[in-house]
């Protein structure tokens, strides 16, 4: 469990080390470069680790899938996530969960009998074609969706996140009309970097040298500068958009 403030959320948990699913983008794969795909880490004495440390916290919402997906594919094996939950369950904490993965219908129970559960998945691109350039391992937006549908019937607090947000390929306005009719909260968050080093930032790039060249250039100047003309203007419009809504938007960009 590591300290660290995540929306409503003081603490989060990754079950996993590293993600099978390896998005190219992913900020994780800047801190652990070697294990992303098929190749993962694993906690040691998982459930006895955890808990021993909620010993030391007063029961509160812990934030689920921060840097890797709790539900991966390798959790329908060793049910790492469920058993997080379970431990949670039983000493009176809730949780905040994300993934793409409809994996997580099996712990529904588990989460519904958690009051003050929240459920999340993250969306960006309108086109199956981009969206499988940079994530081909995860299950397709309607998919990630149905997942949300599936728990705000259940009166679960639903919220998505559009990120990364990709200039000129993330169509902002198309997302939010397709998640908001699934989702309480819509978080927009940027492409998270820190140097033209970074192992995201260089699988990005070699996606984009073949999809789009001419923005090359662009991205560099548009993605290291958070005061950006592009930023800027989508701020302006984000903050327009939800004056004129009722919908719950959180600006991170």
């Amino acid at each position: 469990m590591i300290e660290k403030e995540i929306g409503d959320c003081k603490y989060y948990i990754d079950p996993y080390i590293g993600c099978q699913f390896s998005c190219s983008y992913c900020f994780s794969q800047n801190d652990s470069p070697g294990i992303h795909g098929e190749d993962l880490y694993l906690h040691e004495d998982y459930e006895k680790r955890l808990r021993e440390e909620i010993k030391h916290i007063e029961p509160q919402k812990v934030y689920i899938g921060f840097a890797t997906d709790p539900y991966q594919p390798i959790e329908e094996e060793l049910n790492q996530t469920k058993t997080t939950l379970e431990v949670l369950d039983e000493n009176g904490f809730t949780v905040s969960l994300l993934t793409k993965s409809q994996g997580i219908m099996r712990d529904r129970h588990i989460i519904k009998r958690m009051a003050g559960s929240s459920v999340g998945t993250s969306v960006a691109f309108r086109e199956e074609s981009y969206r499988s350039l940079f994530e081909p391992l995860t299950p397709d937006n309607e998919y990630r969706l149905n997942i949300l549908k599936e728990f705000r019937e259940d009166n679960i607090h639903t919220f998505i996140l559009i990120c990364p947000i990709i200039p000129y390929i993330t169509d902002i306005e198309y997302l939010i009309a397709k998640s908001a009719p699934h989702a309480r909260d819509i978080w927009f968050y940027r492409l998270i970097l820190n140097t033209r080093e970074d192992r995201s930032w260089n699988n990005f790039m070699k996606i984009m040298h073949k999809l789009n060249p001419e923005y090359l250039e662009k991205y560099g100047d548009i993605f290291f500068d958070t005061k950006h003309e592009f930023w800027e203007e989508l701020r302006e419009r984000l903050w327009n958009y939800q004056n004129s809504s009722k919908l719950n938007l959180k600006i991170f960009i």
